[in-house]
């Protein structure tokens, strides 16, 4: 980035705002403490770009895209990813036919044996962000996209593992404790095939201002 450019840092969480400020302790960053369906009441300088990396599925979508809109210059860009999980895309990281179950399998296998966990129960409630809706939103606040991808990430079950160990994308989801999804996460990369590699899917947005 050149010495005159500017990047504002925002997120609703202190804790990672501070984990942010002593990793990169750089002038050219600004932190903000902020929800994303705020920004548009502390980014008051028009932005040449918005990025959100993962989580914006968390935020009321509707609401966030109206405030990117209101914070980009003409033209600015806004890009943003949507775990396959729920983009709804066909899932082929954990199904595959003859292979040994994955850690998503697993996981799965264990909550509802060992902590009576019903997936049809306690599934979580909201929009399926599936590309349809997600442009239909985009174009009510007022935004035009410009590609659509999906894109196929390779790793290992330790990243996985390492993934999954965020409270926010811990599984599975319901009324178990944090606590409780991490003893399900261990039992099962206990039993997992290390040598699997893992794919995740990702929907991938760039719109215009």
């Amino acid at each position: 980035m050149p010495a005159h450019g500017r990047v504002i840092s925002a997120d609703s969480s202190q804790a990672m705002q501070e984990t942010g400020r002593r990793s990169h302790p750089d002038p050219r960053i600004t932190w903000i403490d902020s929800r994303a369906e705020d920004i548009a009441a502390s980014v008051t300088s028009p932005a040449d770009a918005v990025l959100c990396n993962a989580a914006i599925w968390k935020t009321d979508t509707p609401a966030t895209f109206t405030a990117v809109k209101r914070i980009l210059r003409p033209g600015g860009r806004f890009v943003f990813n949507i775990g396959g999980g729920f983009a709804d895309l066909a899932r082929d990281e954990d199904h595959q036919s003859g292979r040994a179950p994955s850690l998503g399998d697993l996981i799965s296998a264990i909550a509802a044996r060992d902590y009576g966990h019903i997936p049809r129960e306690t599934a979580p409630p909201g929009v399926i962000l599936t590309v349809d809706v997600v442009l239909g939103q985009l174009q009510d606040a007022g935004l035009t996209v410009l590609a659509r991808d999906i894109v196929t990430h390779h790793g290992t079950v330790e990243e996985k593992r390492a993934w999954l160990s965020i409270p926010v994308f811990a599984r599975p989801p319901g009324r178990l404790t944090h606590q409780q999804r991490m003893e399900i996460l261990q039992k099962a990369y206990q039993q997992a095939d290390k040598t699997r590699p893992t794919t995740t899917r990702w929907l991938v947005i760039v719109a215009r201002a």
